[in-house]
């Protein structure tokens, strides 16, 4: 747990945590939150401590951190972090950052677009900030490269942190490029199978997207993949948390099972279908 910096708390989990994972704060005042692989981070007032965080990953087992007032160091500009939410998206969509403290404001005129190898700047559709994230929007084509300057006061936070001058380099994927995956799992009537199944795919052991299955022989898609060499995990969610548990004491609950399933290289502009049948050991 890092409760260092004022006005946000970081929670460091052991494993992955998801959206269908439990959690209460109290008081129940937090301004935001946000989920990042096995990272919690809560932004509060200063003043409303102390806060008490209550989650529960598996059925009938609770953790509780009691955060209390302590001694405070302010957020600095070191500190701050600004990271793409979706380096892989296509035309249409708009271009989204996350960063680590609350943004107060935003202004265009510090933010230049350009086409690569072109002094030409681009007009910005929409720009908009939600609380810590930052949406871009303007009509990307996926023949084209662009070059997002922005300049130092293009986002404001709170605190006054101003960040330096960033560049990041652009480039929207045709839909024609990538590859789709369906997932229909198949079981025999006499198993006894779980209420819900978590499915994780995976390319060099990074998770790529999750998906929740609490129905068989239905598809599931995976969509908008670069073509390549997959894996999936298949996760028997016996307590419907949303997440792998492992062995649990006391209790003596063994540890999740995971089915995992090697996927044939994913072809450019293909939809590749699979069946997953499952195997019970238990």
């Amino acid at each position: 747990m890092d409760s260092t910096t004022s006005g946000v708390l970081v929670l460091t989990y052991s494993g992955p945590i998801t959206d269908t994972a439990s959690l209460a704060v109290l008081p129940d005042h937090i301004r935001n939150y946000d989920r990042i692989n096995n990272q919690l981070r809560l932004y509060y007032h200063p003043d409303s401590l102390p806060v008490r965080v209550i989650t529960e990953n598996i059925k009938e087992f609770r953790d509780t951190i009691d955060v209390v007032a302590q001694k405070k160091k302010i957020f600095e500009l070191t500190n701050l972090e600004i990271a793409r939410l979706n380096p892989t998206f296509l035309p249409g969509e708009s271009l989204n950052f996350m960063t680590n403290w609350p943004i107060l404001s935003v202004d265009t005129s510090l933010m230049q677009l350009n086409k690569q190898k072109s002094n030409q700047f681009l007009l910005l559709d929409t720009v908009s900030a939600n609380f810590n994230v930052l949406h871009i929007k303007y009509p990307w084509t996926a023949d084209s490269s662009y070059v997002l300057t922005l300049l130092p006061g293009a986002i404001a936070f709170e605190n006054n942190i101003n960040h330096d001058t960033l560049k990041y380099q652009i480039k929207p994927v045709a839909p024609e490029s990538l590859a789709s995956l369906v997932v229909t799992l198949m079981a025999d009537e006499n198993y006894k199978l779980p209420p819900q199944f978590i499915l994780q795919l995976k390319q060099k052991d990074k998770v790529i997207d999750q998906k929740t299955v609490s129905e068989l022989n239905k598809s599931t898609t995976f969509s908008a993949l670069k073509p390549g060499a997959y894996t999936l995990d298949v996760i028997w969610d016996e307590n419907q948390n949303g997440i792998w548990d492992p062995a649990r004491y006391p209790g003596r609950l063994p540890a999740e099972r995971i089915q995992k399933v090697e996927i044939e290289n994913l072809r450019i502009n293909w939809i590749q279908e699979m069946e997953v049948k499952l195997i019970s050991d238990r």
